[in-house]
């Protein structure tokens, strides 16, 4: 990459890179709650639903926090089941669309899946860094098959992830707390913790956008907008959340080849242009090409 283009992503990140960000962005939600197993799940709500006209899923979001405000806060609406008066999971409103191609029992079960998680794990963080802990530790990091979520706490053999790296790489060869656990094995941690939920991308050649955005808010650390709740998640191997946005200036500036697909393949390509500028940050590339995006479309 040359220079001036190095230098005017690294401009644009900074000019992006801002508190305001989150006006308008579903990134205002990431502090909504102080507890940090609240923030974490609402948080990933909020990527879950992140897709479509922000003028519509931001409502969206808004109206189910305020129901869950009614009942507790976020982390007990989701724990104790006080969803299932407002999202039902059978019955003729069951089958209303909430969100897009997403009905009211798709919410529900996604709901259900995370008050799972909370039940056996205490915490959507918890759940999945005891996955990659379980995963580290396996002696064949690519045997394949399925581990459910009541397995949150036992040993568990690790599943193969496209073109994931050994969690090594990240922490050393040795296992510690210290671990520094990469992108791609927590992408599929969340995938297999939640097995039945459309709303949890599992496309083999998805580039799993919205996963992405959760972790680089759970991993990035000293950010006006990420949370950095995740000192365990290295930020070194986030994968960049693509979207048209991204993947329209990815092209424009030569990141990427033209008509390159939506895919895991694309966004691992471009992330590993964006480490030439950040290597140990990569996705503050996102800040510079979504914020660039969405600046041309209001002009």
């Amino acid at each position: 990459m040359d220079s001036s283009l190095s230098e005017k992503l690294k401009s644009l990140a900074q000019k992006y890179e801002v508190a305001s960000f989150c006006d308008s962005d579903p990134s205002q939600f990431l502090r909504r709650y102080s507890a940090q197993e609240e923030a974490e799940a609402a948080s990933f709500f909020t990527a879950m639903l992140s897709f479509g006209s922000r003028s519509i899923f931001i409502p969206k979001l808004r109206a189910a926090f305020d129901l869950a405000d009614k009942n507790g806060g976020f982390y007990s609406y989701i724990k104790n089941r006080h969803f299932t008066a407002d999202f039902p999971s059978s019955g003729e409103n069951s089958k209303k669309k909430f969100y897009r191609f997403y009905s009211y029992a798709d919410i529900a079960l996604f709901f259900e899946e995370m008050a799972e998680v909370f039940d056996k794990c205490g915490s959507l963080g918890s759940a999945v860094h005891s996955r990659l802990q379980n995963q580290f530790s396996s002696q064949d990091h690519s045997s394949e098959g399925g581990v459910s979520v009541s397995q949150c706490e036992e040993e568990s053999g690790a599943v193969a992830f496209n073109d994931a790296k050994d969690p090594s790489a990240a922490g050393g060869e040795s296992f510690s707390e210290n671990t520094a656990f990469d992108a791609l094995h927590a992408c599929h941690a969340i995938q297999e913790l939640f097995p039945k939920s459309k709303i949890v991308s599992k496309g083999k050649t998805s580039p799993h956008k919205r996963i992405f955005m959760f972790l680089r808010w759970m991993s990035r650390a000293s950010s006006p907008v990420d949370l950095g709740l995740w000192p365990w998640l290295s930020p070194s191997t986030l994968v960049i959340p693509l979207d048209t946005h991204v993947i329209a200036q990815s092209q424009k500036l030569g990141l990427i080849p033209e008509k390159s697909p939506c895919s895991i393949k694309t966004a691992l390509l471009l992330t590993d242009k964006l480490k030439e500028v950040w290597p140990e940050d990569p996705v503050k590339g996102d800040f510079a090409l979504f914020g660039l995006g969405v600046n041309e479309d209001e002009k």
